[in-house]
């Protein structure tokens, strides 16, 4: 979902051999350039290898997204009984507006307001006069809301285009249905609150801030984005086994003091991705990402790169991934591969559904002073565990369930061999001591209680 996206396999009938032949997974489905400025608009392109490589960032030329919105046009007029604005001081908007008048009213309006968004259909076009050619550019210092009950506010596109942009500080935008358009952030927003939305309908493509549902050009401070739902995203990639597009959930490319938690993503070619791109302006410090729930994810569920230090204390936690959709050599529940002091904990993913051996990594993990436990993994995954490059890994008191998973897992002092069984593999160039304690293995597809 990133802008460039990972190798495919050369061989999707069993793509788990690609995966045995080069044990380090290819690149992230999005590219850096080497000044550490996030590419906002740098066009996916597969590379020529067939077999995964090692994440490596690229140089782009490319700076500003090119977008070839359509003309500006009116608010599609609904019935009038799908006009229910939300009644007190907010500054009311309404579907009988033009595209025109919403943006006045957004101009118009003090700081501190709220803008309330009545239930009903808003056909957005895209409008060249706005950054990155979005439908609305919005204000910092406001609440953006649409009705917190029955019929959402709608906001339609045509693709291609973002329905928002914000640069700036302080925002809510809450309980809003995107459909067939982005949220664009810009590099820098802070203080954004972004929870309680649909996004749905965004084709794959080959530009990340046009398929990623909540785009963000570089880094966000201060932020939480939550009890959002996902759906139906990539359509047309989620039935091939390729990289050279892509879309997905939330991209992102630094944080500091960030929440991704209570989201929902259903059918999506990838769930979250963070490639951290510029460490010196975010530290990756306080980031938090519980209790999501993945399911009918085609690609990776959540796929982080960073540095050795960055970030720095991230926690997983609490996630439920389930029914991956037609698996194949990327399809990774979680993909934390850098960074210090993590931890990964309580996370369940089931792999009951995936064709047998052709899925490889439930969690592939590394950094360092990381630390896995009480994860529970079943299925027909790979390996439950696949190690990377890591100083001072801990892996304790996991319970790794499923064909592969029969032989006794590794005993603390080294990390696993690659190809080891239990479970566990290691794709690093050279074994550095680990801990391996209290893990439970079993042949069994579901891990008993």
């Amino acid at each position: 979902m990133l802008t460039v996206l990972i190798v495919g396999c050369s061989n999707p009938a069993n793509p788990i051999a690609d995966v045995e032949s080069n044990l380090v997974h290819g690149k992230a489905p999005g590219a850096v350039n080497t000044s550490g400025t996030p590419e906002e608009t740098s066009t996916p392109t597969a590379t020529t290898s067939p077999t995964p490589t090692t994440p490596t960032p690229t140089t782009s030329t490319s700076a500003t997204p090119t977008v070839t919105p359509a003309a500006a046009s009116a608010v599609t007029q609904p019935q009038a009984a799908d006009v229910s604005a939300t009644t007190g001081n907010a500054i009311q908007i309404d579907p009988s507006m033009s595209q025109g008048q919403i943006q006045s009213k957004i101009n118009e309006s003090p700081t501190g307001a709220t803008i309330a968004f009545a239930a009903g259909t808003y056909s957005l076009a895209g409008n060249r006069s706005n950054p990155n050619g979005a439908a609305l550019n919005l204000v910092s210092g406001r609440i953006y809301t649409g009705p917190s009950s029955g019929s959402s506010a709608h906001l339609v596109g045509t693709g291609g285009y973002p329905l928002v942009y914000f640069s700036g500080t302080t925002i809510t935008i809450e309980y809003f249905t995107f459909d067939n358009g982005t949220l664009f952030l810009e590099n820098g927003v802070a203080n954004a609150t972004v929870g309680n939305n649909t996004f749905e309908n965004i084709d794959c493509g080959v530009n990340a801030s046009q398929t990623s549902a909540i785009f963000v050009a570089g880094g966000l401070n201060d932020s939480d984005i939550s009890y959002n739902t996902f759906k139906n995203i990539g359509q047309t990639c989620n039935s091939q086994f390729q990289d050279a597009q892509g879309a997905g959930g939330i991209q992102m490319y630094g944080f500091h003091n960030l929440n991704i938690t209570h989201n929902t993503f259903d059918t999506v070619y990838e769930g979250i991705a963070i490639v951290i791109s510029n460490s010196d302006q975010y530290d990756g410090v306080g980031g938090h990402i519980n209790y999501n729930t993945f399911t009918g994810i085609h690609r990776m569920a959540l796929e982080l790169l960073g540095t050795t230090t960055n970030p720095s204390g991230l926690e997983v936690a609490y996630t439920n991934y389930s029914n991956a959709l037609l698996p194949w050599a990327y399809t990774f529940g979680l993909s934390l591969t850098a960074g210090q002091n993590m931890i990964v904990h309580d996370n369940v993913l089931n792999g009951n559904n995936n064709q047998p051996g052709y899925v490889p990594y439930a969690v592939e993990i590394g950094g360092v002073n990381s630390s896995a436990y009480n994860n529970t993994i079943e299925g027909y995954w790979g390996w439950g565990f696949a190690i990377g490059t890591n100083t001072h890994i801990s892996i304790t008191n996991n319970h790794i369930c499923g064909p592969s998973m029969a032989a006794a897992a590794p005993a603390s002092g080294s990390n696993p061999v690659a190809g080891n069984a239990g479970g566990f593999i290691s794709w690093q160039g050279s074994a550095v001591e680990g801990t391996f304690t209290g893990n439970v293995t079993s042949s069994a597809l579901t891990c008993a209680p």
